[in-house]
């Protein structure tokens, strides 16, 4: 049997920065097998309208940890950005489509109570959920080039991953007439003054020798894998 899949384009569609956002999971590493810090999954979001990408990693798919990240991720949309998301657009995973008995409401019931418009795709139509897919599949992509570029361990997914996906956000898109998707956020082009090629050895003051111990070195070596702000790495 042949499938078919509509390509009519929606009737409500994006106008502004994050009126739509579509979000899924990526899972970051092969079961029993986790990041240094314990994370397995990450939850991506991408914006309809600017191409714009959010991701939290995280321990787990369970609803009790999916749902308070995908609400603190909105929030954060709002709060730093200043738009308000109108519409989410995901999968019906248990982990945040659907209600688990016992286990609290699901983010299609928290982000309705927020009045924020939740769509969920058909069952066994991935399709339907084409463009965070294809968001995952490019940030699964940028960071494994990373990773086999720099030669860092697989234990590192969790931060190679969210280091991907702030260079894919200051990254010209011809989708975008050759912008960024920054830029088309917050309308000012993005300042890659202070990019730096990951895996690059580093170099972190010891501020904590002893006052006697003139000899020692005043250094730990490290290597580069990301940042925390545009100055923070």
């Amino acid at each position: 049997m042949k499938e078919d899949i509509s390509r009519r384009p929606r009737a409500d569609k994006a106008c502004r920065p994050f009126y739509r956002i579509s979000i899924d999971m990526i899972q970051l590493q092969e079961h029993r097998e986790v990041c240094y810090n314990g994370d397995v999954w990450a939850l991506h979001a991408v914006c309809e309208y600017t191409k714009f990408y959010k991701i939290c990693t995280l321990r787990n798919r369970h609803k009790a940890t999916v749902v308070p990240a995908l609400i603190r991720l909105i929030n954060k949309i709002e709060r730093v950005y200043g738009y308000q998301v109108a519409i989410v657009f995901m999968d019906g995973d248990v982990g945040y489509g659907r209600a688990e008995a016992n286990l609290g409401s699901s983010a299609q019931e928290e982000l309705s109570s927020a009045s924020i418009k939740v769509e969920i795709r058909s069952p066994d139509t991935p399709a339907q959920l084409g463009g965070a897919e294809r968001a995952g599949a490019i940030i699964v992509t940028a960071a494994r080039v990373i990773r086999i570029h720099a030669g860092l361990p697989k234990a590192l997914a969790n931060e190679l991953i969210c280091t991907a996906v702030r260079l894919l956000n200051v990254t010209p898109t011809k989708a975008l007439g050759w912008r960024t998707p920054q830029e088309m956020v917050t309308g000012v082009r993005p300042d890659l003054s202070r990019l730096h090629v990951i895996g690059s050895r580093g170099f972190l003051l010891n501020k904590h020798l002893l006052r006697g111990d003139k000899l020692e070195k005043r250094t730990f070596e490290g290597f580069f894998i990301g940042y925390d702000a545009s100055n923070i790495y």
